[in-house]
């Protein structure tokens, strides 16, 4: 635009134009007298600097383009406007032109023109000019980007999975959504010109109330509900959109997204129907109504719309409405047994390596028997859903019955200490086919990938070309390792006792502060600068994660109270040996209590009296109690070493006991070295008996009890610094350390024992409850990186290059259809809803409706329906997959039927027949509806 001016809707000399004279002298900025229009004053008309802008405000205050100005040499104007300048009201017109140009013979010249208008309801003039400038912005933010307006990401393909009561929605096709990226040239919340680029970051799914509930919907609630969302695990996590209100005229923001920021999902199971009031559990055969959104996000400073929702499906159309209906499974396919519902998975088995990412593990009984049997197991088998990746059965009845080899790509390299590098890429063979499916990506972030083949590469899959699960598979950092996180590697902390009515074992649970012996976690930020001993040791775990394992009971020995100023600490005070068991070499551990004497661990008996003067034999804190060892009914040898593990003297004739348990590495399959402690200062507390025995004292008025120190070290297996521990050896490479210098080991020595230490737990007994009257199981889970290898030990002839490998089957999880027995079973399922039948069911659409259902049936099935005196009033054949049939209750003839019982026959081709009886009340007609 080069000119724009204004006239009165009269004929003075700033008036209508009454000539052709007149209109060109406007479109140079020049009044009907050819003077031209001048900056500043009351209306533009007089001596002053000429213009080419009429009442520009402050929009040409700076450079001054209207008077002659450039960006190098700027003509600064004061603001004017008419109000500022007192113009006098009237009826205005304005007149706008471009050029002059000089136009060649034969050429183009396109001349784009925008006209906004706003109108302010209240407020007055001025609150119109603000809503026009708003305009303005917008038709100058769609000029700049050529009119072309910016689109979210599209939103993926949908499979919606039914199941009895429970919907799965599955995302596909999720790599359209997924990659989007576009720019868009807008304004800030300063109203300065910038460009924002927009990249996928959700999705959004909601509930519709009907099939015709629409996008522009679904901020209102009567019609959509969010139900589920999922978005980038980053750093965002609330979007708020500001939206101008004309009523308030300022922007409000819209909260547009809470995000969960746990990685994107391809699978979300619904359960529950938002818009039911009471029982929301979904309800069989009911058709519900879902869509799904995908949206972007700008950070983009001060930008005012950052959430970007898309407008299309993945493929250019309009975005769908999805139906779902929940049934019961049985009765299709020929009869089916699922083998599992949704979230479902298989039993896991480890082949190589190590690690967990960030899952709470659990090994199967057999393979913790024969651990028990063994020392080690270097193939360890999970339980169904608890392996060492995520592997999710998300539409159960399409899982097959297949053996499976899931590995991690060997061809990346690893870190000095094997972590496996995040940019690593996985993938999973069917073993009875032969075919591969490779990650979309690396595992670097969280990203559910549904397991589909394609077989014939034309982008459609069929239902025999879904594996009915999927696999998230992603790197974490060890425990430890971040420490801004509250849980910082923490996964899981529970203990069980078999009989709850007899919980006979107890714990010294950490307590904060200063000259509390009980104050033994020592993670976190506590400080006392008068009383340093009782400081927690700093930049090791900020934010207290450790403190909390099973609410304090448990440790790593890294955070254990060392300093021997203070009567009960658990720790060496030896900074150096105890920095040498660092978060890194934690693992999820399982630690047994029992009275099963078949299971208990032989192990060394340290000392943990402070003071050598007053202990056993002057042993000092740490080294092993010096006292003949012990069988495991508590028994003295005859001080000759025996291999027998029933004597007393198995291995050691001083120093070692009995722990009544024993603990096992469940992510590497290793049965786990036990040491436990004792004070022999504290006789009246067990204290000498070479025994794990404590009493249920604390304190006796002054005096530090904790039980008699019984205090229990769960020891792993490092490889450095060395030397490194052997399997599972019934504590005789620690013993063979610990013994060294007639008991009296050097610092060295007891470095390179302590270096193992894992955990650390402070026990007591529970008064009025028998010692070791049930079981105790214990767990404790935190977070491990994929590395190779087993523990410290690579496998001899590795088929992976010891980079982590899996084997699973889904024998106990597939999907068993055409079978007979399930075939019969489904015919008992058969029903009709609702019965009796009351003039209302909630399947009937409107108010001229009448519906009632017949559910569970099979894809085939002749449906007659009689009245008592054998009367057939209509007959249906049944020949699709839907599972339910609706009656509308009308006869063959499309008449209503009376109210009444009626009989129900259905036959089932090769399966067998059934029966049914059902009442119904008809509503007379309401003819308000009419």
């Amino acid at each position: 635009m080069s000119k724009f001016v204004y006239y009165n809707n009269d004929f003075s000399i700033t008036g209508n134009p009454e000539n052709a004279q007149h209109v060109y002298n406007y479109l140079r900025a020049r009044w009907k007298d050819n003077t031209p229009m001048v900056y500043d004053g009351q209306d533009g008309y007089g001596p002053g600097t000429p213009t080419d802008y009429i009442f520009p405000e402050s929009s040409d205050q700076i450079v001054g383009w209207g008077t002659g100005g450039t960006p190098s040499t700027p003509q600064v104007q004061a603001p004017w406007d008419e109000t500022t300048a007192g113009n006098t009201p009237a009826d205005r017109r304005f007149l706008q032109s471009a050029g002059a140009f000089t136009l060649e013979p034969g050429a183009v010249n396109n001349i784009t023109v925008g006209a906004v208008w706003a109108r302010a309801t209240s407020g007055g003039p001025r609150k119109s000019v603000e809503l026009l400038k708003l305009a303005d912005d917008k038709a100058q933010s769609l000029f700049d980007n050529c009119f072309r307006l910016v689109e979210g990401p599209r939103s993926p393909d949908v499979n919606m999975v039914e199941l009895p009561n429970e919907l799965v929605i599955e995302l596909n096709s999720t790599n359209v959504p997924e990659n989007y990226q576009d720019s868009v040239k807008t304004t800030n919340s300063l109203g300065q010109p910038i460009t924002a680029q927009y990249n996928f970051q959700g999705y959004q799914i909601y509930q519709l109330k009907n099939a015709n509930v629409t996008q522009v919907d679904l901020d209102n609630p009567d019609l959509a509900r969010l139900v589920a969302q999922v978005d980038v695990e980053d750093q965002t996590t609330q979007i708020v959109n500001r939206y101008f209100d004309a009523t308030v005229a300022d922007y409000i923001p819209v909260e547009e997204v809470n995000g969960e920021n746990k990685g994107i999902k391809h699978t979300f199971s619904v359960t529950d129907d938002a818009f039911a009031s009471g029982a929301t559990r979904l309800v069989n055969h009911k058709t519900y109504y879902y869509m799904v959104i995908a949206y972007g996000f700008s950070s983009a400073t001060g930008i005012l719309e950052p959430y970007l929702p898309g407008k299309k499906n993945f493929d250019g159309k309009a975005i769908q409405v999805h139906a779902g209906i929940p049934h019961i499974n049985v009765p299709k396919e020929g009869g089916t047994d699922l083998g599992a519902g949704y979230a479902g998975g298989p039993k896991l088995k480890r082949i190589e390596g190590q690690g967990n990412g960030g899952l709470v593990l659990d090994l199967t009984p057999e393979t913790e028997d024969l651990i028990l049997q063994n020392g080690f197991v270097r193939e360890p088998v999970y339980t169904n859903g608890k392996g060492p990746v995520a592997i999710k059965v998300i539409d159960p009845i399409r899982v097959p019955k297949a053996d499976f080899v899931l590995k991690l790509d060997s061809n990346k390299s690893a870190s000095p200490t094997g972590i496996v590098d995040a940019t690593t890429k996985w993938s999973i063979t069917n073993l009875n086919t032969n075919e591969t499916i490779y990650s979309d990506g690396d595992i670097t972030i969280p990203n559910e990938q549904i397991l589909l083949f394609d077989k014939d590469g034309n982008g459609k899959i069929t239902p025999d070309e879904r594996w009915g699960f999927s696999v998230n598979w992603v790197q974490v950092p060890n425990a430890g390792s971040d420490t801004a996180s509250a849980t910082n590697g923490v996964l899981e902390s529970t203990i069980k006792f078999d009989d709850v009515s007899r919980q006979w074992l107890g714990f010294i649970r950490d307590e904060e502060g200063s000259f509390d012996p009980r104050n033994w976690i020592r993670s976190g930020t506590y400080k006392d600068a008068a009383a340093p001993e009782w400081n927690d040791y700093p930049a090791l775990d900020n934010l207290g994660a450790f403190e909390n394992m099973l609410d304090g009971a448990f440790a790593p020995y890294r955070v254990a109270a060392r300093d021997n100023t203070i009567l009960g600490t658990p720790a060496w005070n030896n900074a150096a040996s105890q920095a040498l068991a660092s978060f890194g070499k934690l693992a999820s551990i399982e630690l047994v209590i029992t009275p099963d004497k078949t299971k208990w661990t032989r192990c060394p008996v340290v000392e943990l009296n402070n003071d050598p003067a007053t202990s056993e034999g002057a042993a000092k804190k740490m080294d092993v109690r010096q006292r003949p060892s012990v069988d495991k009914n508590g028994n003295p040898g005859d001080g000759v070493v025996s291999n027998d593990p029933n004597d007393a003297d198995f291995i050691s004739p001083k120093g070692m006991g009995w722990f009544p348990g024993y603990a096992i590495n469940v992510e590497t399959g290793e049965r786990l070295t036990i040491m436990f402690g004792e004070n022999s200062f504290l006789t009246q507390d067990n204290g000498r008996d070479m025994k794990w025995n404590p009493t249920s004292r604390v304190f006796n008025g002054n005096n530090v009890i904790m039980g008699g120190m019984h205090y229990v070290y769960i020891m792993g297996r490092n490889s450095q610094p060395s030397p490194v521990a052997p399997l599972f050896d019934n504590g005789a490479h620690l013993m063979s350390l610990l013994s060294q210098n007639n008991y009296a080991p050097s610092d060295q020595i007891k470095r390179s024992v302590y270096k193992d230490a894992m955990y650390v737990t402070m026990p007591i007994a529970v008064d009025g409850k028998e010692w070791l009257s049930n079981n105790v199981r214990i767990r404790l889970r935190v977070a491990k990186a994929y590395s190779l290898n087993y523990s410290v030990d690579a496998a001899g002839n590795p088929v992976n290059d010891n980079y982590p490998q899996y084997t699973f089957n889904t024998d106990d999880i597939f999907a068993n259809s055409n079978n007979g027995d399930a075939a019969k079973r489904g015919l008992d399922l058969i029903n009709i809803v609702p019965n009796p039948y009351y003039a209302f069911s909630a399947y009937e659409r409107n108010q001229l409706d009448n519906r009632v259902k017949i559910t569970n049936l099979p894809q085939k099935a002749t449906i007659s329906i009689f009245t008592l005196n054998g009367t057939l009033i209509r007959r249906f054949k049944k020949d699709d997959p839907l599972t339910s049939l609706d009656w509308d209750l009308k006869n063959q003839t499309a008449i209503p039927i009376a109210s009444g019982l009626y009989i129900i026959h259905i036959d089932v081709p090769g399966v067998g027949e059934k029966v049914l009886k059902w009442f119904g009340v008809m509503r007379p007609i309401d003819l308000d509806t009419f």
